[in-house]
Order: structure tokens, then C-alpha cells, then sequence
């Protein structure tokens, strides 16, 4: 959409095959101002009861929210495509994304909402999460601690965490729109979308971390994502790292020519980490 509407957040949940938690990441947006949220959901031509229980979960809510949209594709996309074709129809001031297993915290949108109309020199937030199992019991109260949300408010030790201590925090989005639509389509080829923004981010210098839990990361298991091998992900990782690495700028460009030289020796090392424990 090229209109664009203050104060609004486009909320985006793409779905698939997850009828077991879809309700509950749903029912965890009521928290926040729903007037204010344009809510977007797109089924990815899941094989089970996903995109039935979403658009009744929208009969009946829908009236408590600014916009809502549900999108049912004819075939699999994919989970970038699938994003792309959802960034297409936002409209708000900002905009973020919730796994449709996930959840998020209390209030968290309009938490995150506030941190950027508070500061004008900052597009985008990270926030801090809590693990859950499959059964919304708390495995972690909080992935980062007391010591280290005090380092994140360095932007310098951010960019280094982000870049040799990848976890969840840093794959969770809120942003201004207009700023994030600037980074251009998600790599469609891709199945790891969010370490491609993660460093779009850093290359603006224009984030900030805010260490209250925003939301609830649902850990299923390494089994969770059977389409997901550890060599696709390594290599969707290292794709990201060589395309992003000629347009970086300063200490960005020094840290990923850095990250470059261990691909071509791990042999399908797991890039990143969870910090699960």
C-alpha cells in the first residue's frame, strides 16, 4: 500500500500448520491497543486446520482492530515470499512480525511503539524474550541477563553479539515502515529470513535494544522445522553475510569479512546459538 497511516503497526503473522498454536498467538495481541493495529495474517497453503481457526478467530475479533486481512495462498510460498507478499499490503507507521507459534508479552507492541515515538533518531528496537515450551510453560524468564541488557546499550558490543552470538532476540522485527520497506524484498530463495535484516539493521546504526520481555519464543524441539537443515541454514547465513558484506559500512564491513573466513572450514558448524540454557 502507498498510503500510510500514523500510529498504526501492521502486525505480521505468517502461518502454517501450527493449528495447535495459532489461537494462542492470536489471543496474545488483545493485550496491547488493538484499535491501533493493522493485523495481517497469511496461510502458506497449510495442510491443517490453521487458516479455519484463524479466520473464525477474526469473525470474532476482528472489530477490535484498526485493519485485519487474511490471506489464504493457493500454493506454498515459502517463508520469505511469503513475507514479502505481506509487506506489500501494510499500511501502518510501523511494522513487526510474530511467528505463528510464538507469543507475544503483555502490552509488547505498543511497548515497542512507544520506544520509537519516544526517540527520533532510532527505526528500529530490539527487545528482550522469554522461551516457552509447547505448553506455555516458561523454560527461561529472560534470554538476556542484568549484566549484559547494560553492554546492549552500546551499540558496538550489539553489533558484535548480533554477529558471533546470534539468538532469538535479534530475529524478533519492529520497525518503522518507510525504513524497513527501504532494505528492499526478502531473499526469496532463502529459508532463514531474519539474519538478512538483522544486518541491514546494523548497517544503519539506528536501533536500540529494550531489555523488557516482548515476547515469547516457543522452543518445539530442533525437530520443530523439518524442512530446516543445519546445512541450509549455515549457508543461508553465509549467503546473507557475502551479499550484505560490499554494502557495509565501517566497523559492519571489518566484522563480517571477519565472520566470512570460518564458512570455508566448518563443515556444517552450526552458525549461530540458541541460548537455550
Amino acid at each position: 500500500m502507498s498510503q500510510e497511516f500514523p500510529g498504526i503497526t501492521t502486525m505480521l503473522i505468517p502461518l502454517y500448520n501450527h493449528e495447535r498454536f495459532i489461537n494462542r498467538a492470536l489471543d496474545s495481541l488483545l493485550s496491547s491497543d488493538c484499535s491501533q493495529i493493522e493485523l495481517i495474517i497469511a496461510d502458506d497453503f497449510s495442510s491443517d486446520q490453521s487458516l479455519s481457526m484463524a479466520k473464525t478467530w477474526l469473525e470474532q475479533h476482528q472489530d477490535k482492530f484498526f485493519r485485519t486481512v487474511l490471506i489464504a495462498n493457493e500454493r506454498n510460498l515459502g517463508i520469505t515470499a511469503n513475507l514479502n507478499n505481506m509487506i506489500e499490503q501494510a499500511s501502518g507507521e510501523f511494522i513487526s512480525a510474530l511467528a505463528s507459534d510464538d507469543m507475544l508479552a503483555k502490552h509488547s507492541i505498543d511497548n515497542q511503539k512507544r520506544q520509537l515515538m519516544c526517540n527520533a533518531s532510532i527505526d528500529f528496537v530490539f527487545v528482550n524474550c522469554a522461551i516457552i515450551d509447547i505448553d506455555d510453560n516458561i523454560i527461561k524468564k529472560s534470554v538476556v541477563g542484568e549484566l549484559q541488557s547494560k553492554l546492549l546499550a552500546s551499540p558496538t558490543y550489539t553489533m558484535l553479539n548480533v554477529l558471533f552470538n546470534w539468538n532469538v532476540i535479534w530475529s524478533r522485527l519492529f520497525a518503522r515502515r518507510k525504513r524497513f520497506i527501504e532494505f528492499g524484498r526478502y531473499i526469496e530463495k532463502h529459508t532463514i529470513e531474519d539474519r538478512w535484516s538483522a544486518l541491514k539493521i546494523m548497517n544503519t546504526h539506528r536501533y536500540s535494544y529494550l531489555h523488557e520481555i516482548g515476547y515469547l519464543y516457543r522452543f518445539r524441539g530442533f525437530e520443530a522445522h523439518p524442512a530446516i537443515n543445519s546445512d541450509d541454514a549455515r549457508y543461508d547465513f553465509h549467503r546473507a553475510e557475502r551479499l550484505l558484506h560490499p554494502e557495509a559500512k565501517g566497523l559492519l564491513y571489518v566484522l563480517l569479512w571477519i565472520r566470512r573466513l570460518p564458512f570455508r572450514t566448518n563443515r556444517g558448524k552450526w552458525p549461530c546459538r540458541l541460548n537455550i540454557t
